[in-house]
């Protein structure tokens, strides 16, 4: 009989099987449905320019490309950091992009914030003061053209037309 140890006494274990009887016209030794849907071939699209049979990329894979210029200024008095960002898009999809994402990730300690209510009193601290990004402009410059651009802030994320 299989025992365990418990502060040096050997405690027995019964193991024990509880047998349900038969449905009625059901064999005992019938084993039960299985869901063998999960196992079944997937149904993949066709192999196109974008991708290959295999699912590597093809001659006509694409990826967006960004890349950042970030200039900061720490401001030890105020417990601030003070700063500029410069972000070069390529567009490299076959389509046009009316908007693009933008994240925002020090938003999520702005006071008011879901995420600082979601993190209030977790180690993450919550909101404080003056906390998230304060936007002082946002400028798109395209085909060499200059504009203000319409944007939407919402929590972390941000929206430029």
């Amino acid at each position: 009989m299989p025992s365990f140890r418990l502060a040096g006494r050997a405690l027995p274990v019964v193991l024990g099987l509880l047998l349900a009887p038969p449905v009625a016209g059901q064999r005992p030794d019938a084993l039960p449905p299985t869901n063998q849907e999960m196992f079944a071939p997937m149904d993949w699209p066709a192999p196109d320019g974008v991708r290959r049979p295999g699912g590597e990329p093809g001659p006509a894979y694409w990826q967006q490309e960004a890349d950042y210029r970030i200039e900061v200024e720490l401001i030890p008095a105020e417990h601030r950091v003070r700063g500029s960002e410069v972000i070069h898009y390529v567009n490299h999809s076959p389509d046009d992009l009316p908007f693009v994402w933008v994240q925002l990730e020090q938003n999520l300690f702005a006071t008011g914030s879901r995420g600082s209510l979601i993190n209030s009193g977790s180690r993450w601290r919550g909101a404080f003061d003056q906390g998230g990004v304060q936007l002082e402009g946002v400028q798109v410059i395209q085909d060499g053209a200059s504009y203000v651009p319409d944007i939407t802030v919402d929590g972390t994320r941000m929206r430029v037309d």
